[in-house]
């Protein structure tokens, strides 16, 4: 049993080293990059940076849209 243990263990470790192993972690990581951006630009847009962007946002008319017909994304107030 001990053996087939190993054996397996020996096959796993070589697998852990091949390239689409690699390629997979890589495709991973770009992955979440580029989600975390996502995900900034998506907070950004409805308003949850409000009191770092406060100005910035008035001016673009941006935040999450309210339906009372004022804050509908419209920049000309």
């Amino acid at each position: 049993m001990g053996n087939a243990l190993r054996k397996t263990n020996d096959l796993l470790k070589t697998f852990a080293h091949t390239d689409a192993v690699r390629t997979t972690r890589t495709f991973a990581f770009v992955g979440r990059l580029l989600a975390n951006k996502q995900q900034r630009r998506h907070r950004r847009d409805t308003g949850v940076l409000d009191h770092i962007r406060t100005s910035n946002r008035v001016e673009r008319g941006g935040g999450r849209a309210l339906n009372n017909g004022l804050n509908n994304g419209s920049t000309d107030r």
